[in-house]
């Protein structure tokens, strides 16, 4: 050890006969040593320890704990995240307090997100406060989030249904370097078919957080009525078109021309058949995408659109739909009423995320899958979406951390799903339990099931989600020229070449 100053000694004679003085001396050097050292060690002056302080925040970026900062008056600032999502308040308060306990390894060996007591939860003082602000089940939208804004309501956490457009106005961060080591990323845990959908360019501005599945419903007491006992979940579309020739006969008998007159009670096996012409086409091919959509543009001319159409085509010319109906025919049946809610329309397209509605409107609805080609060949047309960090927020590192565990952490979904009705909605992580735990019960679970192994293998997705400029070109190209598509009194080789030249293809 060093010391910032040196002792020295002096020796002193003494008389033979002074035995006592000299111990008396030297127990007065032996104190003047020790005093010397002890001054040594506690002097400021040319100390070699270095000066440690505290008084800058610890960089907890890479543990799973938020960072607290003390504030200038030294008074501890808990964080407190803002979280907009689907999920009630007190589902969020219980999210937040099951991260403290796992992150602080509190949970116990035999609990999970399914069994942990609540009253424990309860008891957790979390190690940062949550906020919810309450979004519609898909997400919050563009005009929503402006509305926040402008009464001053920042969220840290956004469950939203788009984020290309928010990325592009600085709304939200990107994510990759946030999440670069998190483990709920892992592609044996999240379907990594998944993640495109939440990327803008190479950056991941979302998790993926729920997603929906296309499909039919089906009016069960009409099919009835025709004869069928129930509609096949994995529906080919030879087996629509005998279906709906069934449905057909329960109408009026042809006249001398061929056609029915039309009547108030006639009944109709589809509703819109172009609205099946985002999804048909992938049935015909081994690459299948949302309405021809690549992520570059649009391929009309494949043989798989062209297929798709020629059958649509033909089924529209059999008079099986609402669509195949002149205006006036339209306003004579169902005047202003929506067609699916007279129960005289047998199929529609849907989402799963509308399943709640349906059955709570209409007596005797099932599902089935969008129909393909065949039923082998029945790919899934998925609807991602994501959950955000806003860009404002003051803790990212946290944010980040709290929305992938809501996402993606099997403990919070399973009990997400024990404390929340979420119909319809299908998990983004592979898990039994959490699939189970969402489907058990559930409207149409064991159907919703059937597309849990699928989604990886056999699914393609809804651009809304990360492009929305070509989510609103196939929206209005479908509004154009969706009609004339299925329709054979247009010449197909025109109706390309105008679709091709028309504005912002």
């Amino acid at each position: 050890m060093l010391f910032s100053r040196n002792v020295s000694s002096t020796s002193t004679k003494v008389s033979v006969g002074g035995g006592h003085i000299f111990r008396l001396l030297l127990r007065l050097s032996a104190c003047l040593l020790i005093l010397s050292f002890l001054g040594g060690c506690t002097s400021q002056a040319n100390t070699t320890f270095p000066d440690i302080s505290f008084s800058a925040p610890l960089d907890t970026s890479s543990s799973d704990e938020p960072s607290i900062t003390p504030s200038p008056t030294g008074e501890v600032k808990t964080p407190q995240l803002r979280v907009a999502s689907s999920l009630s308040s007190e589902t969020i308060r219980y999210l937040a307090a099951l991260y403290t306990v796992k992150t602080t390894g509190r949970l116990g060996e035999n609990e999970d997100g399914a069994n942990i007591s609540l009253s424990y939860l309860d008891s957790i003082e979390p190690s940062f406060s949550v906020v919810g602000v309450q979004t519609p089940s898909t997400g919050a939208t563009e005009p929503m989030i402006s509305q926040w804004k402008t009464e001053g309501i920042s969220p840290d956490i956004l469950y939203v249904n788009s984020l290309s457009d928010l990325y592009a106005d600085g709304e939200i961060l990107p994510l990759t370097d946030l999440l670069a080591q998190n483990s709920l990323l892992n592609p044996l845990n999240l379907y990594s078919s998944l993640l495109p959908s939440c990327k803008v360019g190479d950056a991941l501005c979302g998790i993926p957080y729920v997603s929906t599945a296309q499909i039919l419903f089906v009016k069960d007491d009409l099919v009835a009525r025709a004869g069928v006992n129930s509609v096949p979940f994995d529906l080919d579309i030879g087996t629509l078109s005998s279906i709906s020739e069934a449905i057909a006969g329960l109408n009026g008998s042809p006249d001398k021309s061929g056609k029915s007159s039309v009547t108030p009670n006639d009944v109709f096996a589809f509703y819109k058949p172009s609205e099946l012409l985002p999804f048909l086409p992938a049935s015909y091919t081994s690459s299948p995408s949302w309405f021809m959509y690549s992520g570059d543009g649009f391929d009309f001319r494949a043989a798989s659109f062209e297929s798709a159409c020629s059958y649509l085509r033909s089924y529209m010319a059999a008079g099986y739909s609402f669509e195949s109906l002149t205006e006036e025919e339209k306003t004579a049946i169902f005047a202003q009423q929506d067609p699916r809610m007279s129960g005289q329309i047998a199929m529609w397209v849907g989402n799963t995320e509308d399943i709640s509605y349906w059955i709570g409107s209409l007596p005797s609805v099932s599902i089935c899958r969008i129909p393909s080609q065949s039923a082998e060949t029945s790919p899934t047309a998925l609807t991602v979406y994501p959950i955000c960090v806003a860009s404002s927020t003051q803790y990212p590192d946290l944010s980040a951390r709290f929305a992938a565990f809501m996402a993606l952490d099997e403990d919070a979904l399973l009990l997400t799903a024990r404390l929340e009705k979420r119909v319809g909605i299908l998990p983004v992580v592979s898990s039994d339990k959490v699939w189970q735990a969402y489907m058990s019960g559930a409207a149409f679970g064991d159907e919703l099931l059937q597309f849990k192994p699928e989604i990886n293998s056999k699914s393609y997705f809804n651009p809304m989600t990360n492009d929305s400029a070509a989510a609103a070109r196939i929206d209005g190209l479908i509004a154009k020229y969706g009609l004339p598509l299925v329709q054979e009194s247009y010449n197909w080789t025109t109706l390309l070449t105008e679709i091709e030249n028309s504005e912002g293809t």
